[in-house]
């Protein structure tokens, strides 16, 4: 065959890889044609560098033929005798000019011998250049075969989708027409179900005029009852206020005959102090007459008041003491009266059942209540007494048959003259017109013309009779017989918002306000405030306790809500309720929290109080690699030609898992690729550098340490 086996091969792979084959055609075509115009600039810099080479070597050449010729003129200089004067004849001038050409002429090659050397390495690497684009154009022709081969297994699968397109166009064509059948039946069905739906329709309507007419007539009757309400409610209103004005106004005549006799009094007082003093000075005075000392003598009157009332005080302390005396000795003879009282009672009652464990006492019992109930002292309950005994003739002694009128004495007439008797008395008679059936009437269905049946005032006997025949008749009746009251459009809205209304207090809680404050905050304070749980391991449990204060201003509690679904399988938690807490206590929650999978959880944990929802955020972190580096960027700075300097970098890891670090070069970006090693070197430090490459775990901080040795460059 014409096919290739790279093309047999293609066959086998997927269109999404014949497509990417495409692609990585292109990056490589893309990438040729940039190692292409690179590779030619670095062949101009190449030339260029050699021309500058070749340059600066014609100059090296040019300042070494002139120092040259300077000191074979200086050697062969002669005087006007022909005799060689050498170099000690030369002037300052000639000396410093020769030496000058002979610096010149060093530092010329110098800088060419520099020069080539970088012509060198532009030239190699314009011929790594050179190599790379041919390793490019190379793979360009091997993958453009294979884009070639791509190409034409894609048409063939092209060809194969068309012609499976086609077929499948057919037998969507049929599909859709059998779609098309089967359509026209369900909308037949449909309209005859619409048809149907319809009638039911329309005796809902009918049924939901009627509940709307009554709902109207409760609304209006409700209505009446509110503004009657209202107006008990405006009378009792005003009615208070005039209460409370006729209070504030008895209150103010209060306060102000209050302030009147404050007023008369303070005056009376003035006055009495007035004249006290006044009857201090007058005394003063004619003590003083007297001849005496007037504070003597008020001294001494304050002393001997001061002893009569400390003699009153401590009589009035005695006859208290002695009257408590009395009083504790009347208790105590009080306490042992009852003491003994109820010693004698023991004794009794010990006596008295000593003697009621004899046979006698129990037989003397029993006859007394025989002879109290029956006139008897023995009954025979089996029968074989002379005259027929009977239990409810003696006593009431209530057996199974008690209430159903199956008594078994009685005869079937007597039941029957008993049951017309009790039908015949005024009380009875008009309980079974009002209702037939009595408390059982809850258990007989209402079928439709019950009501009109009982506004044509039927006789409830022939009622009794047909119900039998009703009651069968009711197995065969569709739904629609029966009356069944539904809630109407305001009671299911009433119901409705008030569902809702419970649930948003619910979810939102209640504000709490205590002595004119009002709470604000978090309800609950979490010590810590953030679950946390750093560096876990997958499938290990990990356990964390918290403590959850309450912060409110008086009780609280709190109850846990369900977490997401994506996190709930991973956390347990396990409390002991607290029920309603006081404001300050605080419960003990333990969460062990079990990891399934490697990636961090930021989640958090919903809690509802009865002011309101909260939460506490929950951070799950996996162990991670942290590097760092002391120094950003190693600077030396103020160094002095054949000066050192020490610049220490620490390189450390903050997480918890372990890992590799490699030295490179910022140039080449090679690894250990230090481009002048007498320049930068790695040494060792107080702690023990590491190499350029290694393992770095989080124990560890390598400290390099670099060392600058400038040569004067």
């Amino acid at each position: 065959t014409l096919d290739t086996a790279a093309t047999v091969n293609l066959r086998k792979v997927s269109n999404n890889e014949l497509l990417h084959i495409s692609r990585r055609l292109d990056e490589l075509v893309s990438n040729r044609n940039e190692l292409r115009k690179s590779a030619d600039a670095k062949s101009l810099v190449a030339e260029q560098e050699l021309y500058k080479a070749q340059t600066q070597e014609e100059l090296a050449e040019q300042a070494w033929q002139k120092h040259v010729d300077l000191e074979y003129e200086a050697d062969n200089m002669r005087d006007a005798n022909g005799n060689k004067l050498g170099r000690g004849a030369l002037s300052v001038d000639q000396l410093k000019a020769l030496k000058q050409a002979k610096d010149d002429a060093h530092r010329q090659r110098t800088l060419a011998t520099r020069q080539r050397e970088h012509a060198s390495e532009e030239h190699q690497l314009a011929l790594r250049e050179e190599h790379l684009r041919q390793n490019a154009e190379r793979a360009c022709a091997a993958v453009a075969e294979k884009a070639l081969g791509a190409q034409k297994v894609r048409d063939e699968r092209w060809e194969e989708t068309v012609e499976k397109s086609k077929r499948t166009v057919a037998l969507e064509i049929q599909g859709a027409k059998n779609v098309i059948k089967r359509h026209n039946k369900r909308r037949e069905a449909a309209l005859l179900a619409a048809e149907k739906e319809r009638v039911q329709q329309e005796i809902r309507d009918k049924a939901a005029q009627l509940g709307l007419a009554k709902a109207q007539a409760r609304v209006a009757e409700k209505e009446k009852l509110n503004r009657e309400t209202q107006k008990l409610a405006d009378k009792a209103q005003r009615e208070a206020l005039e209460k409370r004005a006729a209070a504030i106004i008895e209150l103010k005549h209060n306060i102000d005959k209050n302030t009147l006799e404050l007023k008369a009094l303070n005056e009376k007082r003035a006055m009495r102090e007035k004249k006290k003093k006044e009857a201090f000075e007058r005394e003063k005075a004619e003590i003083e007459a007297r001849g005496e000392n007037p504070y003597q003598v008020f001294l001494q009157r304050d002393i001997d008041r001061k002893y009569e009332r400390d003699v009153r005080e401590a009589k009035e302390k005695i006859e208290r003491k002695r009257q408590e005396v009395i009083d504790r000795i009347a208790k105590d003879d009080e306490r042992q009266r009852k003491i003994d009282a109820k010693k004698h009672h023991d004794e009794v009652m010990a006596k008295k059942h000593r003697a009621t464990l004899g046979r006698h006492f129990a037989q003397a019992r029993n006859d007394k209540y025989l002879i109290e109930k029956t006139g008897r002292q023995l009954i025979d309950p089996t029968g074989r007494s002379v005259e027929p005994i009977f239990p409810s003739q003696e006593t009431k002694m209530l057996d199974n048959t008690f209430g159903t009128g199956l008594l078994g004495r009685k005869t079937a007439e007597e039941r029957e003259e008993l049951i017309r008797n009790l039908a015949a008395s005024a009380e009875h008679s008009q309980q079974i017109k009002k209702d037939p059936y009595g408390e059982f009437s809850r258990f007989v269905p209402k079928l439709k013309g019950a009501e009109t049946r009982e506004s044509r005032n039927e006789d409830p006997r022939q009622s009794l009779e047909q119900f039998g025949a009703e009651s069968q008749a009711v197995a065969v009746v569709d739904e629609d017989a029966l009356v069944v009251k539904e809630l109407s459009k305001f009671e299911l809205q009433c119901r409705e918002k008030a569902q809702q209304r419970q649930k948003d207090r619910l979810a939102t809680g209640t504000p709490q306000s205590v002595a004119g404050k009002t709470l604000k905050s978090s309800a609950f304070v979490s010590e810590p405030s953030t679950i946390e749980y750093i560096d876990f391991t997958p499938g290990v449990r990990h356990v964390l306790n918290i403590k959850l204060t309450n912060g409110s201003l008086t009780f609280n509690n709190f109850k846990l809500l369900p977490m997401a679904d994506e996190v709930t399988d991973f956390f347990e938690i396990t409390y002991t309720k607290p029920g309603r807490m006081s404001a300050g206590t605080s419960c003990m929650l333990e969460i062990a929290f079990t990891p399934q999978v490697n990636e961090d959880i930021f989640a958090e944990l919903p809690m509802l109080a009865a002011t309101g929802p909260f939460s506490i955020p929950i951070r799950c972190t996996t162990k991670k690699v942290v590097p760092s580096i002391s120094h950003e960027h190693v600077t030396f700075d103020d160094v002095v030609m054949g000066e050192e300097s020490t610049v220490v970098l620490t390189i450390k890891n903050d997480g918890a898992l372990p890992t590799t670090y490699t030295f490179y070069d910022p140039e080449t970006m090679e690894p250990l690729g230090l481009k002048k090693p007498e320049v930068l070197k790695i040494e060792s430090s107080p702690v023990k550098a590491p190499p350029t490459t290694g393992l770095l775990s989080p124990a560890l901080s390598p400290t390099p340490t670099a060392l600058l040795s400038p040569d004067g460059d």
